[in-house]
Protein backbone atom coordinates (compact mmCIF):
# COMPACT_ATOMS: atom_id res chain seq x y z
CA UNK A 1 0.00 0.00 0.00
CA UNK A 2 1.14 3.47 -0.73
CA UNK A 3 -1.42 6.60 0.00
CA UNK A 4 -2.15 8.91 -2.55
CA UNK A 5 -1.91 12.55 -2.01
CA UNK A 6 -5.77 13.66 -1.47
CA UNK A 7 -5.33 16.85 -2.91
CA UNK A 8 -4.47 14.58 -5.98
CA UNK A 9 -7.17 12.68 -5.60
CA UNK A 10 -9.97 15.30 -5.09
CA UNK A 11 -8.57 17.86 -7.98
CA UNK A 12 -8.52 14.82 -10.03
CA UNK A 13 -12.68 13.81 -8.98
CA UNK A 14 -13.09 17.94 -9.76
CA UNK A 15 -11.81 18.06 -12.98
CA UNK A 16 -13.69 14.92 -13.82
CA UNK A 17 -17.18 16.81 -12.44
CA UNK A 18 -18.50 13.97 -9.80
CA UNK A 19 -20.00 16.76 -8.11
CA UNK A 20 -23.88 18.35 -8.49
CA UNK A 21 -24.56 15.70 -11.18
CA UNK A 22 -26.39 12.24 -10.99
CA UNK A 23 -25.30 8.75 -9.30
CA UNK A 24 -24.73 7.43 -12.69
CA UNK A 25 -22.48 10.31 -14.42
CA UNK A 26 -20.57 10.73 -10.87
CA UNK A 27 -19.76 6.68 -11.52
CA UNK A 28 -18.26 7.31 -14.53
CA UNK A 29 -15.97 10.35 -13.18
CA UNK A 30 -14.59 8.14 -10.33
CA UNK A 31 -13.54 5.21 -12.69
CA UNK A 32 -11.78 7.74 -14.74
CA UNK A 33 -10.04 9.53 -12.25
CA UNK A 34 -9.43 6.16 -10.93
CA UNK A 35 -7.65 4.76 -14.25
CA UNK A 36 -6.17 8.07 -14.67
CA UNK A 37 -4.05 7.56 -11.11
CA UNK A 38 -3.56 4.01 -11.23
CA UNK A 39 -0.44 3.26 -10.96
CA UNK A 40 1.11 1.36 -14.18
CA UNK A 41 2.52 -1.89 -13.18
CA UNK A 42 5.26 -4.21 -15.11
CA UNK A 43 2.50 -7.49 -14.64
CA UNK A 44 0.95 -8.58 -17.32
CA UNK A 45 -2.52 -8.12 -16.16
CA UNK A 46 -4.22 -9.78 -19.18
CA UNK A 47 -5.23 -12.66 -17.80
CA UNK A 48 -5.41 -11.50 -13.88
CA UNK A 49 -9.02 -12.77 -12.74
CA UNK A 50 -9.88 -11.21 -9.53
CA UNK A 51 -9.48 -13.89 -6.72
CA UNK A 52 -11.29 -14.96 -3.86
CA UNK A 53 -13.61 -12.87 -2.09
CA UNK A 54 -15.05 -12.49 1.63
CA UNK A 55 -17.94 -10.57 2.95
CA UNK A 56 -18.63 -11.26 6.35
CA UNK A 57 -20.62 -9.25 9.00
CA UNK A 58 -19.24 -9.21 12.93
CA UNK A 59 -21.64 -11.68 14.50
CA UNK A 60 -20.55 -10.15 17.80
CA UNK A 61 -22.25 -7.53 19.64
CA UNK A 62 -19.27 -6.89 22.58
CA UNK A 63 -16.64 -4.73 22.12
CA UNK A 64 -13.98 -7.18 23.42
CA UNK A 65 -15.44 -9.48 20.96
CA UNK A 66 -15.45 -7.71 18.23
CA UNK A 67 -11.79 -6.54 18.69
CA UNK A 68 -10.72 -10.34 18.98
CA UNK A 69 -12.53 -11.11 16.16
CA UNK A 70 -10.89 -8.71 13.96
CA UNK A 71 -7.89 -9.77 15.31
CA UNK A 72 -8.33 -12.97 14.72
CA UNK A 73 -8.89 -12.40 10.98
CA UNK A 74 -5.85 -10.06 10.80
CA UNK A 75 -3.83 -13.19 12.14
CA UNK A 76 -5.19 -15.59 9.37
CA UNK A 77 -4.61 -14.00 6.63
CA UNK A 78 -2.01 -14.55 4.19
CA UNK A 79 0.73 -12.45 2.69
CA UNK A 80 -0.95 -10.59 -0.48
CA UNK A 81 -4.28 -10.38 1.18
CA UNK A 82 -6.44 -7.27 2.15
CA UNK A 83 -9.03 -6.68 4.55
CA UNK A 84 -11.31 -3.71 4.66
CA UNK A 85 -13.33 -3.19 7.81
CA UNK A 86 -15.96 -0.73 7.90
CA UNK A 87 -16.65 -0.04 11.82
CA UNK A 88 -20.10 1.56 12.01
CA UNK A 89 -20.33 4.65 14.26
CA UNK A 90 -23.57 5.79 14.28
CA UNK A 91 -23.62 10.08 15.45
CA UNK A 92 -26.29 9.34 18.21
CA UNK A 93 -24.58 6.27 19.63
CA UNK A 94 -23.00 6.56 22.77
CA UNK A 95 -22.27 2.98 22.13
CA UNK A 96 -20.68 3.13 18.95
CA UNK A 97 -18.71 6.01 20.14
CA UNK A 98 -17.65 4.22 22.77
CA UNK A 99 -16.80 0.91 20.60
CA UNK A 100 -14.58 3.37 18.11
CA UNK A 101 -12.59 4.65 21.03
CA UNK A 102 -12.16 1.33 22.13
CA UNK A 103 -10.50 0.30 18.99
CA UNK A 104 -8.69 3.27 18.52
CA UNK A 105 -7.26 2.36 21.88
CA UNK A 106 -6.59 -0.91 20.54
CA UNK A 107 -5.09 -0.23 17.65
CA UNK A 108 -2.46 2.48 19.84
CA UNK A 109 -1.80 -0.46 22.55
CA UNK A 110 -0.24 -2.57 18.99
CA UNK A 111 -3.06 -5.07 19.08
CA UNK A 112 -4.79 -3.94 15.86
CA UNK A 113 -2.19 -3.24 12.96
CA UNK A 114 -4.45 -1.03 10.24
CA UNK A 115 -2.32 -0.22 7.30
CA UNK A 116 -4.80 2.98 6.44
CA UNK A 117 -7.75 4.20 8.51
CA UNK A 118 -10.38 6.96 7.41
CA UNK A 119 -13.03 8.72 9.20
CA UNK A 120 -16.45 9.62 7.85
CA UNK A 121 -16.60 13.71 7.24
CA UNK A 122 -17.51 15.40 10.70
CA UNK A 123 -16.31 12.11 12.40
CA UNK A 124 -12.82 13.58 14.31
CA UNK A 125 -10.73 10.94 16.81
CA UNK A 126 -7.71 11.45 18.09
CA UNK A 127 -4.39 10.54 16.18
CA UNK A 128 -1.88 10.44 19.09
CA UNK A 129 0.49 7.64 19.20
CA UNK A 130 -1.25 5.67 15.83
CA UNK A 131 1.41 4.14 13.78
CA UNK A 132 -0.35 4.95 10.29
CA UNK A 133 -1.75 7.13 7.91
CA UNK A 134 -4.90 8.60 9.24
CA UNK A 135 -7.85 10.57 6.21
CA UNK A 136 -10.48 12.20 6.81
CA UNK A 137 -13.22 11.78 4.20
CA UNK A 138 -13.52 15.91 3.73
CA UNK A 139 -9.61 15.91 2.26
CA UNK A 140 -10.76 13.87 -0.33
CA UNK A 141 -13.38 15.95 -1.57
CA UNK A 142 -10.89 19.47 -1.09
CA UNK A 143 -9.32 20.65 -3.70
CA UNK A 144 -7.70 24.27 -4.13
CA UNK A 145 -10.86 25.42 -5.52
CA UNK A 146 -12.75 24.16 -2.03
CA UNK A 147 -14.52 21.48 -0.27
CA UNK A 148 -17.01 19.94 -3.22
CA UNK A 149 -18.29 16.95 -0.84
CA UNK A 150 -20.95 19.02 0.49
CA UNK A 151 -23.01 18.83 -2.55
CA UNK A 152 -22.55 14.72 -3.17
CA UNK A 153 -25.23 12.75 -2.24
CA UNK A 154 -24.52 9.32 -0.11
CA UNK A 155 -24.00 6.92 -2.89
CA UNK A 156 -21.78 9.28 -4.80
CA UNK A 157 -19.60 9.67 -1.21
CA UNK A 158 -19.09 5.77 -1.08
CA UNK A 159 -17.66 6.12 -4.43
CA UNK A 160 -15.02 8.62 -3.66
CA UNK A 161 -13.99 6.40 -0.64
CA UNK A 162 -13.98 3.10 -2.10
CA UNK A 163 -11.91 4.96 -5.33
CA UNK A 164 -9.49 6.14 -2.80
CA UNK A 165 -9.09 2.86 -0.72
CA UNK A 166 -8.68 1.29 -4.30
CA UNK A 167 -5.94 3.71 -5.01
CA UNK A 168 -3.78 3.30 -2.13
CA UNK A 169 -4.10 -0.30 -2.32
CA UNK A 170 -2.99 -0.71 -5.88
CA UNK A 171 0.38 1.17 -5.42
CA UNK A 172 3.31 -0.24 -3.41
CA UNK A 173 4.15 -3.56 -2.48
CA UNK A 174 1.21 -5.99 -3.76
CA UNK A 175 2.59 -8.99 -1.60
CA UNK A 176 2.27 -7.30 1.79
CA UNK A 177 -0.90 -7.43 3.61
CA UNK A 178 -3.27 -4.76 4.11
CA UNK A 179 -5.89 -3.90 7.05
CA UNK A 180 -7.80 -0.67 6.22
CA UNK A 181 -10.08 0.51 9.06
CA UNK A 182 -13.21 2.60 7.72
CA UNK A 183 -15.15 4.60 10.48
CA UNK A 184 -18.48 5.63 8.89
CA UNK A 185 -22.02 5.35 9.68
CA UNK A 186 -23.81 1.82 8.49
CA UNK A 187 -25.56 3.89 5.85
CA UNK A 188 -22.42 4.21 4.22
CA UNK A 189 -21.92 0.86 4.14
CA UNK A 190 -22.82 0.92 0.16
CA UNK A 191 -18.45 2.10 0.43
CA UNK A 192 -17.41 -2.09 0.20
CA UNK A 193 -20.10 -2.51 -2.40
CA UNK A 194 -18.36 -0.10 -4.06
CA UNK A 195 -14.78 -1.01 -3.83
CA UNK A 196 -16.45 -4.07 -5.45
CA UNK A 197 -17.31 -2.65 -8.48
CA UNK A 198 -14.77 0.18 -9.32
CA UNK A 199 -11.91 -3.02 -8.80
CA UNK A 200 -14.35 -4.72 -11.60
CA UNK A 201 -14.89 -1.96 -14.19
CA UNK A 202 -11.44 0.49 -13.52
CA UNK A 203 -8.24 -0.23 -15.70
CA UNK A 204 -6.19 -3.70 -14.92
CA UNK A 205 -4.21 -3.38 -11.67
CA UNK A 206 -1.89 -6.27 -9.70
CA UNK A 207 -4.70 -5.66 -6.80
CA UNK A 208 -6.89 -7.70 -8.62
CA UNK A 209 -4.78 -10.74 -8.04
CA UNK A 210 -4.95 -10.27 -4.46
CA UNK A 211 -7.96 -12.17 -2.08
CA UNK A 212 -9.75 -9.49 0.42
CA UNK A 213 -11.67 -9.61 2.95
CA UNK A 214 -15.09 -7.22 3.67
CA UNK A 215 -15.89 -6.87 7.19
CA UNK A 216 -18.91 -4.86 8.63
CA UNK A 217 -19.46 -4.13 12.24
CA UNK A 218 -22.86 -3.01 12.26
CA UNK A 219 -24.09 0.86 13.92
CA UNK A 220 -26.33 0.75 16.87
CA UNK A 221 -29.49 2.10 16.42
Amino acid sequence: MQVLSELTYATTLEKNRIGSTTDRVAKRGVIKTIDQLMPSTDLDLDDVETTSIIEKACPHSSTADIIADIQAMQKAQAPGSISITLIGVNYRSAEDHARAHAIISAIRADNLHPTLMVFERDLAYGSAKINCPMIHEESLTTSREGNFGRGLTRAQRCMVVAGYVQLCLAAGDQAGIDHVMLFFDAHQAGILTEFKYLLEHTRPSALKSRPYTLYTIESKR
